[in-house]
């Protein structure tokens, strides 16, 4: 095998080295996907869920229920998205084993739903349904104004509880599992609006109970929710330890912005010698417009479920599109500046290599070096899976909680899920890269004269960006993070 080409326009054959590089990254690019099939589920608790119900077919259970309970919805406009009751699951997570979580999570306790909702823009009545992945009710809400009197609302009731429970039994919960443990009522304007809350027997994790609490106005239940109540102390320790991820996380956007204007410094000193490579740049920001673009839009189906009805549909779409617009000006501005200024100091401090903006022409990337440099980063994608999920593995056996979460937002609420994808790997690859290593480190280098302290500095600022994720201890996350950038 030949590849293109060398200084002389000749072409290069590999060598043995270069074959040993290629066996010793396919060895290990395989042991590494060994480990991340291995123990992936174990690390992404979320990875579990079983999606036996999507949105269209979690859609047809919400619509069956909507014509049982007798309300029209063929006039309304619908929205939809996936959504999870966060407390209830990082609650889990935190107080049981992760396995035992898991299996709670994905049978007994449904902290995950589809949130189907009906409205008309302007009005105040709307219906809210969320379906779990495995299809059962999860949530319903009629909202109805305060002042109504709709059609069985006032309607004398002989057993007022025999409504809620025969709701219950409706959408299939284990009534005879359940007991009444609270019962209330509010005197309405025009209706008597009573709320019942049962609790299960059977499912009672970490001491926390497991309920199911249904509102009936007259004769008319108007909402319904089951969920994990946890406990107000839990909630406020908790709140105490997200703290400190904040903490750390603020200390570290200092460092950054200190980082960025430094960038924004080397990219107008630059600019004003003509020693930015613009043609690069420029492209570069295009595509971020495009891709900053097309997931603004890929998200206005599931932006429609947060629409608020006292405001004007159209304004509300058109603000969803200019927040879109601006966000991806705004976006490809600061990568322009984090590009430019990166690419600079890079070819600056490694005059030998191949400056970034030609790695893109054919000549390039049918050379040698080039194809030696692809082989070994494809390789390093798995090893830093596996490090990653590694990681949270041998963490979690000394005592440390480090969740790995599946980014489920923009998998399965927008249209086009490939659009979320390549702005998840285009941005941060730029970003991320230009700033943190093409920048950072001779940026440092050049203020506190040792390359390694450089790399050390730079890496650990770009790790403890991702210091506010819900691990604990607040430092974990940008350690993690931080000895992978300085690897």
């Amino acid at each position: 095998m030949t590849i293109l080409p060398n200084s002389a326009g000749e072409r290069q054959p590999l060598t043995r080295g270069d074959w040993i590089l290629i066996a010793i990254s396919l060895a290990i690019a395989a042991a590494s996907i060994a480990v991340v099939v291995r123990y992936f589920e174990s690390a992404f608790p979320q990875a579990s869920i079983e999606f036996r119900y999507d949105r269209n077919s979690s859609k047809e259970i919400a619509d069956r229920l909507a014509a049982a309970l007798q309300i029209d919805v063929s006039e309304m406009k619908h929205a939809s998205r996936f959504d999870s009751d966060g407390h209830a699951r990082i609650f889990l997570e935190r107080s049981l084993e992760l396995e035992r979580a898991n299996r709670l999570m994905g049978n007994d306790v449904l902290v995950w739903y589809w949130h189907h909702r009906w409205f008309r823009p302007l009005v105040e009545e709307e219906l809210r349904i969320d379906v779990a992945p495995s299809g059962e009710i999860v949530g319903f809400t009629h909202q109805i104004p305060e002042d109504a009197a709709a059609p069985g609302l006032q309607r004398a009731v002989a057993d007022p509880r025999a409504i809620p429970v025969a709701f219950l039994r409706m959408i299939g919960a284990d009534v005879d599992d359940l007991r009444l443990v609270e019962e209330s009522q509010r005197k309405l304007p025009r209706r008597l609006q009573r709320s019942y809350t049962f609790e299960s027997m059977s499912i009672r994790p970490a001491g926390a109970p497991y309920r199911h609490t249904v509102t009936v106005d007259g004769s008319t239940v108007t909402s319904y929710r089951q969920h994990l109540d946890v406990p107000d102390s839990w909630l406020r320790s908790y709140r105490e330890l997200r703290s400190k991820n904040a903490a750390a996380g603020s200390v570290d956007m200092i460092l950054l912005a200190a980082t960025m204007i430094g960038a924004l410094v080397i990219f107008i000193i630059r600019l004003r010698r003509g020693d930015l490579a613009l043609r690069f740049t420029l492209a570069t920001g295009i595509a971020c417009v495009i891709l900053v673009g097309g997931v603004a839009l890929n998200s206005i189906p599931a932006q429609l479920s947060y629409y608020d009805t006292t405001t004007s549909y159209p304004a509300f779409v058109g603000q969803i599109a200019l927040q879109g617009i601006m966000q991806s000006l705004g976006t490809a501005m600061l990568l322009i500046v984090i590009v430019g200024a990166g690419e600079v100091l890079y070819r600056q401090r490694l005059p030998a290599q191949l400056a970034m903006p030609r790695i893109w022409s054919s000549r390039a990337l049918t050379s040698r070096r080039v194809f030696r440099s692809l082989v070994l980063g494809y390789a390093l994608v798995p090893l830093f899976m596996a490090y990653q999920v590694s990681f949270y593995l041998i963490a979690r056996h000394y005592g440390a909680w480090a969740p790995a979460e599946v980014p489920y937002d923009d998998i399965v609420n927008t249209a086009l899920p490939w659009v979320a994808v390549l702005f998840a790997g285009f941005f941060p690859a730029f970003s991320e890269e230009f700033l943190s290593r093409a920048f950072s480190i001779p940026f440092f280098q050049r203020i506190f004269r040792s390359r390694v302290f450089a790399i050390v500095i730079a890496g650990m600022i770009w790790g403890f960006g991702h210091a506010t994720y819900p691990n604990q201890p607040f430092w974990l996350r940008g350690v993690e993070v931080g000895l992978a950038g300085i690897a």
